[in-house]
């Protein structure tokens, strides 16, 4: 775990806080994604102290600085277009909340009901300004034309070929199938090893099983799978991950990563963007997000006929927040997809 990383959650305001072994342990409450979005939120509030003309903020927060916060980060009448929305405010909310647990300090709750008065205004203002952008999704066609061209390339490109595959079949977050770091030990808890591989076999499809520790909607120890069915075709995800097993050389180590002369290197999520994003300007594939393959997957089987219940439980969605990664795709003949566990 890289504290350097994480140096406003573990701060107690514009003064480092000393970390020792019980606050480590503390942080393995938290997947490492989740940790990394609450620095986020806590830098974002350190940032409004530091311009607000607090230059040496200590926890606690007060309920006023909460609210001035709000109404300084957020979108009202007199903030447009560069402020944040809503939901990220919410968010936000909860990493200071998270952030004095952390500590050991407590978190005011006497101005909730008027953060809520706050937040139900922004709200209101996002909606103005239609500021939030569809979630766009990757077709069939488009995956096709995008890993094709990755095989072309080196080991770097066709790892992220085969991780391109199993986030769409997978219907992935890209931080569940990428890692913290490119080099370096990895943790358990936070990272896809390919002894979390397993397979099974059905009446019709192989089976790959890819076991999820710490994912974004798991409660504290609960593992989730990402099950991905075989496919008759060049996009077949099982045969992705069989590619990345030999790719492993027998070693427990990162599943979706590659060898090089310097040794292991583990596919991050900018390096994995970066890449789809230059191969995406080359293969004339616009708007392509980290997003696009979970929703293209979800897509595509909603166009199926797949109930959304076994859609949510594939995609490992716990609340109607699947409703925005559905998209209409207009089926022209055999979509290439055999069959879906």
């Amino acid at each position: 775990m890289d504290l350097s990383k994480i140096k406003q959650f573990t701060s107690t305001g514009t003064r480092q806080a000393d970390i020792n072994w019980k606050h480590r342990h503390l942080l393995d409450a938290w997947s490492w994604s989740t940790i990394l979005s609450y620095n986020a939120g806590v830098k974002k509030f350190l940032k409004f102290q530091t311009e607000t003309g607090n230059q040496a903020f200590c926890l606690p927060a007060t309920s006023r600085d909460l609210s001035e916060f709000c109404l300084w980060a957020g979108r009202t009448s007199i903030k447009g277009t560069d402020a944040i929305t809503a939901v990220t405010l919410t968010k936000y909310l909860f990493a200071i909340q998270a952030w004095h647990n952390f500590h050991g300090f407590t978190y005011p709750i006497d101005s909730r009901a008027q953060l809520n008065l706050i937040l139900k205004a922004c709200a209101k203002k996002d909606a103005e300004f239609k500021l939030k952008k569809e979630k766009t999704a990757i077709h069939l066609t488009q995956l096709k034309r995008l890993v094709d061209r990755l095989n072309l390339g080196d080991e770097s490109d066709r790892a992220t070929a085969d991780l391109s595959l199993i986030a769409f079949w997978g219907m992935c977050r890209m931080k569940e199938v990428t890692y913290s770091n490119a080099r370096g030990h990895l943790n358990k808890t936070e990272a896809i090893l390919t002894s979390d591989v397993s397979f099974q076999k059905n009446r019709t499809n192989n089976i790959a099983i890819l076991t999820l520790r710490g994912g974004k909607t798991a409660k504290p120890g609960e593992l989730q799978r990402i099950k991905l069915a075989s496919q008759p075709s060049t996009l077949c995800p099982v045969m992705a991950v069989r590619r990345r097993l030999t790719d492993a050389r027998g070693l427990d180590t990162s599943l979706f990563g590659y060898f090089s002369e310097g040794g292991r290197t583990h596919l991050t999520r900018e390096a994995v963007m970066n890449k789809i994003r230059s191969i995406s300007l080359e293969v004339d594939l616009s708007g392509i997000t980290g997003h696009s393959f979970r929703v293209g997957g979800a897509s595509l089987r909603n166009a199926l006929g797949i109930p959304i219940r076994q859609i949510c439980a594939l995609g490992r969605w716990k609340s109607g927040a699947y409703k925005v990664y559905l998209k209409p795709i207009h089926r022209r003949g055999n979509t290439g997809s055999s069959g879906f566990t």
